[in-house]
């Protein structure tokens, strides 16, 4: 070997390098702006997320309103966000920064190894936690006869905390076989495990959502008598749309590296570390989504969290139960006296308005109905 042949090769080993666990994926030692580029979206997203996420958590906590299963179970999945934002990100951000100076690279395999390790344990959590909120939105829209039956605080509470097996079981049993040594065996183990649990809970969230899409699909066909059903099954449908807009993208960006890591054992340009690196950041990414989504979806989530933010005065909730009533009258008709202007009484989200207004023959009354409200409305005429 001549000695441009040596300083060749030489230049190759320093400027490409893998991590043990793994071996098919090469870290390029170049200067790019790339790095820098990954380095600037995770140092700014990782604070949003993790305040977004904790307001998302203080709000169902403080504001009774909020209370609900699938609120419970949602504030139980920001936990996994904030630990997206507070650990893993601040982990492969340190990772990206030492790549870019090129310096402690020999760091640089561990500090990337406890990072992807916890993003990847809450990717699943998330994933677990998104098939229960599929399996409740189910109850509530198909079987939402026996929903308040069935589906608990109580049992709410449980299934939480068996969403969060694959964080308190995989991720220690991963690091511990990931330390060890076993390259081979970690590599195989985490692609197939990987894939098994997705097509597993992709699968169930997929039937669960078909057949809430197929009951709503029906009863929107179908004429609906009862005004409160009507009005139940139309917010079951809202949120079950909100919390299957989240599921869809975290599923979208759960997948992304999944399918770089098989793809990059064919193709030699997925094998490049920046590439995973930046579905990692995407799949990171993903951890806004949760509060974003549902801020824009739910008024009162959106404005429990102004005003926690002082943005935006407190108001007083009226109890969404099927026991409280609210009436009201007002003065006096301007055209009748004897008559009142109008009366409303509103319950369990449901408003009914009566705007009654006198002629010289009497009252015409004037009825048009819609959800969410009921309006029956007669307009003053005066006759000749």
């Amino acid at each position: 070997m001549n000695e441009s042949e040596f300083i060749k090769n030489a230049n190759e080993t320093r400027w490409r390098f893998h991590c043990w666990y793994y071996p098919s994926f090469e870290w390029e030692l170049v200067e790019t702006a790339l790095p820098w580029f990954i380095f600037v979206i995770t140092i700014l997203a990782a604070p949003a997320i993790v305040v977004l996420n904790v307001l998302e958590i203080v709000a169902v906590r403080k504001k009774k309103q909020l209370q609900r299963v699938s609120t419970i179970m949602l504030s139980s999945l920001a936990v996994a966000d904030v630990l997206t934002g507070a650990v893993s990100m601040p982990l492969t951000t340190a990772v990206d920064l030492l790549i870019a100076h090129q310096t402690f690279l020999d760091h640089v395999c561990i500090v990337d190894f406890l990072g992807v390790t916890v993003m990847f344990s809450a990717s699943r959590t998330a994933l677990s936690h998104l098939t229960v909120i599929a399996w409740e939105r189910y109850m509530a829209v198909c079987k939402w006869t026996d929903y308040k039956t069935i589906v608990t605080r109580g049992r709410a509470k449980k299934l939480a905390l068996f969403a969060w097996l694959p964080f308190m079981v995989v991720t220690p049993y991963f690091v511990l076989r990931g330390t060890s040594g076993d390259v081979e065996w970690f590599e195989n183990v985490d692609i197939i495990e990987g894939m098994f649990w997705g097509v597993a809970v992709v699968t169930a969230i997929v039937y669960f959502y078909v057949n809430v899409y197929l009951e709503v699909r029906n009863r929107k066909r179908n004429e609906v008598i009862d005004v409160n059903a009507l009005l139940q099954a139309k917010q079951s449908a809202r949120v079950a749309k909100t919390t299957g807009l989240i599921t869809g993208i975290v599923i979208l960006s759960f997948l992304l590296p999944s399918i770089v890591a098989i793809l990059g054992n064919f193709f030699t340009i997925m094998r490049n570390t920046w590439f995973f690196r930046l579905t990692e950041t995407l799949m990171q990414l993903n951890s806004l989504a949760n509060p974003l989504v549902y801020c824009y979806r739910d008024r009162r989530f959106r404005n429990a969290i102004l005003e926690m933010l002082r943005l935006k005065k407190s108001e007083k909730f009226m109890p969404n139960d099927g026991a409280t009533r609210r009436l009201a009258a007002s003065v006096k008709n301007p055209c009748s006296p004897d008559l009142p202007l109008r009366r409303t009484a509103s319950s369990a989200g449901f408003a009914l308005v009566l705007e009654s207004v006198g002629t010289s023959n009497g009252t015409r009354p004037k009825r048009s109905m819609s959800a969410p409200s009921l309006r029956l409305r007669s307009t003053c005429v005066g006759v000749v």
